[in-house]
């Protein structure tokens, strides 16, 4: 028998009946089929995946669980800060609540001044308001009503410190939060003999105080300054620089150097405010703008160290378009000193001592009944939030079967109860919630527990502390 049939008969008689029957070609199919077999599973057969890895499916469906549930919890941070924060374009927000939830991130510019002398109507141009005179010279804004109240005269126009958010001169690339401040020469605070003025005057400062207070922040402090003929620092604005220097003398950082000084009404039209003031003072002559900054810091010799910038500006439009203004000029230069700022820390504001009287009990006061003012109309609501908080977590416990509670932040210990209270006391400011709790238990569970210590035999001592 040749040695190849003896080959296959050996097959045969191991059992192997199906090698002995296939021809040689079918062998070497088969031999190629083993040896291709990489090229078999690029071709389309499934590949065998390791132990305990997904699927490539199961991979791309988490993948776009994943993307869906990111773009939703941004959808929801996005919709809990337009509701948290005051966002709303061209509104006059007023309460210590609205300067509570001012939006962090935008650059704010303070503007304090004596009355009259254009503060309202300068941030209304910030916004992008015109200010024109029409044929008959009288001004009016152009285009649509203005943010904040303005108007010539002796008695202060704005009557609160409030903030609008706006866009610098109509640009929406540039969102910045405007700030104003009433005038504190205002004729209603001139004689401090009378009661009337001096609670008048208590009331602005203490007003203005919470009210930065509460923003914790201020990028710039635009002091306006409204006599740019004689240039002399006079009482009112001197007061206003000395309010500045007192009331940061605590931060970690100088207050000056967020300080920009400018002249109003120095319109394009006129010509006699411009008068030694650069680019056009002469070279023999010091400039008013250096006077002005050398005057400063001699006033504030311990914490002015460097000069301020002094700009000119104007809240008024030229009646015809002028290949450049000066005014528009400064204005450009005062976004860019805002854009750079690096700010100042109003958190740890000093109370201001002025020459007529020291406000610091009026502050304390004024704080303590606006606190329980804003208590007292938000009682319902804070106790709706608790009261909602605990029936999700009565819910949650009794409701849900225990493997599903982990998706409801259900953790073992009383941690995630915890996290939920102080996220809500944190959402809804702690003494707001500490005052509203407080006249919710002494309007109705005061006398219940007083009933239910005297009834158990408490001590003279725990019905006292529970009174």
């Amino acid at each position: 028998m040749p040695p190849a049939d003896m080959d296959e008969w050996e097959k045969v008689k191991k059992g192997d009946v199906r090698a002995a029957e296939e021809p040689d070609e079918a062998k070497a199919e088969e031999k190629s089929a083993d040896g291709g077999g990489e090229d078999a599973k690029v071709a389309g057969e499934p590949a065998v995946e390791p132990d305990g890895a997904k699927p490539s499916g199961e991979k791309e469906e988490d993948a776009s669980l994943l993307h869906k549930l990111k773009s939703s919890l941004g959808l929801a941070k996005d919709e809990l800060e337009k509701r948290y924060y005051r966002t709303e374009l061209g509104h006059q927000y007023t309460t210590l609540a609205d300067f509570e939830r001012m939006i962090p991130e935008r650059k704010r510019i303070l503007v304090i001044g004596c009355t009259g002398a254009g503060k309202s109507t300068l941030l209304n141009k910030m916004a992008g308001n015109k200010y024109v005179q029409d044929e008959t010279y009288q001004f009016k804004w152009a285009e649509q009503p203005p943010i904040f109240d303005s108007g010539a005269g002796t008695d202060s126009v704005t009557k609160l410190t409030s903030f609008a958010n706006v866009h610098w001169f109509g640009d929406s690339s540039k969102p910045v939060v405007v700030v104003d401040t009433p005038g504190h020469d205002d004729p209603a605070t001139a004689d401090i003999t009378e009661q009337k003025a001096r609670d008048k005057l208590g009331e602005l400062a203490a007003d203005l105080h919470n009210k930065l207070k509460m923003m914790e922040r201020v990028d710039l402090v635009l002091v306006i300054h409204n006599d740019p003929m004689s240039n002399r620092l006079n009482p009112a604005t001197m007061t206003i620089l000395k309010m500045v220097d007192e009331k940061f003398k605590k931060c970690s950082k100088s207050v000056w150097d967020s300080v920009v000084m400018a002249y109003s009404k120095c319109d394009d039209e006129s010509t006699a405010w411009r008068m030694n003031m650069e680019p056009w003072c002469p070279a023999d002559h010091m400039s008013k703008q250096k006077d002005m900054q050398n005057m400063i810091m001699s006033s504030f010799p311990d914490t002015c160290k460097s000069p301020i910038p002094i700009l000119c500006l104007s809240g008024v439009d030229q009646r015809k378009e002028a290949a450049e203004s000066h005014s528009a000029e400064n204005f450009r230069q005062l976004y860019r000193l805002l854009e750079t700022a690096k700010g100042v820390d109003t958190s740890e504001l000093q109370p201001f001592d002025g020459p007529d009287r020291k406000f610091e009990a009026i502050v304390a006061e004024m704080d303590a009944k606006q606190a329980l003012i804003d208590a007292i109309e938000a009682q319902n609501m804070v106790v709706g939030y608790f009261a909602a908080l605990l029936l999700f977590f009565i819910w949650r416990t009794v409701f849900i079967p225990s493997f599903l509670r982990i998706f409801l932040m259900d953790l073992p210990g009383p941690l995630d109860e915890l996290v939920l209270v102080l996220l809500v006391v944190h959402f809804l400011g702690y003494t707001k919630v500490k005052l509203s709790m407080t006249l919710f238990y002494n309007k109705w569970l005061r006398s219940y527990v007083k009933r239910a210590l005297v009834a158990g035999g408490a001590s003279a001592g725990e019905k006292e502390k529970a009174s």
